[in-house]
């Protein structure tokens, strides 16, 4: 398994990759700083705080969607899952 650090604190922030070849969040970024910076830097702030104070306890920053799975949500409405 391939991983990337997206951040690093008390907690670690890692994308995991699809293949040898994709990351579909790494993809995802790399779209959003082309189409969307201030989307992009939404995304990167969420991750910081993540890695910085662990999940969320907001449920509009982040739910529960199944057992150790959870959406994290950014003002723009991306939407990211998450596993702990």
């Amino acid at each position: 398994m391939k991983l990337h650090l997206l951040s690093c604190g008390p907690w670690t922030v890692l994308a995991v990759y699809a293949d040898e070849e994709r990351c579909d969040v790494l993809d995802l970024a790399i779209g959003l700083r082309r189409d969307d910076p201030r989307e992009c830097a939404r995304l990167m702030r969420a991750f910081e705080r993540l890695s910085a104070s662990g999940p969320p306890r907001n449920v509009r920053r982040s739910r529960a969607l199944a057992h150790d799975i959870f959406e994290l949500k950014t003002r723009g409405a991306l939407r990211i899952l998450e596993d702990q």
